[in-house]
């Protein structure tokens, strides 16, 4: 398990290149701190772009498990093929609607795991 990196804020100024080659070469985050309370967050844009892309996912997979909830239509892989290869192939209407199984997993190997930094209290 990785330890998580957290600095000072000023070390954002003072050790830049430093901070900007931990979160590129180890592709996590770098906690930054104020006064003792986390304060800022700093990452590659692309481990932002691959949070985001799981985030998007994860929040299109809750969708379709609520949907699933209100309806007995089910797919097989055949129709949730043929309809990916649609919307590969750009085609306007999917014919099939991806429905999750909530016995899946979620990818709890991808979880962000954040250190236990107090917040500064909001004004």
């Amino acid at each position: 398990m990785k330890m998580n990196v957290i600095r000072p804020i000023s070390d954002l100024r003072d050790n830049f290149t430093e901070i900007s080659e931990t979160v590129h070469e180890t592709a996590q985050p770098v906690f930054l701190t104020k006064d003792g309370y986390g304060d800022m967050v700093v990452l590659s844009m692309e481990s932002f772009q691959s949070m985001q892309f799981e985030s998007e996912v994860y929040f299109k997979l809750l969708e379709a498990e609520r949907e699933a909830e209100h309806t007995n239509k089910r797919y097989s892989s055949k129709e949730v093929l043929a309809a990916m290869r649609g919307a590969i192939r750009g085609q306007r209407h999917v014919p099939v609607r991806v429905l999750a199984n909530s016995q899946t997993g979620h990818g709890g190997d991808h979880a962000v795991h954040q250190p236990r930094i107090p917040r500064r209290p909001m004004h």
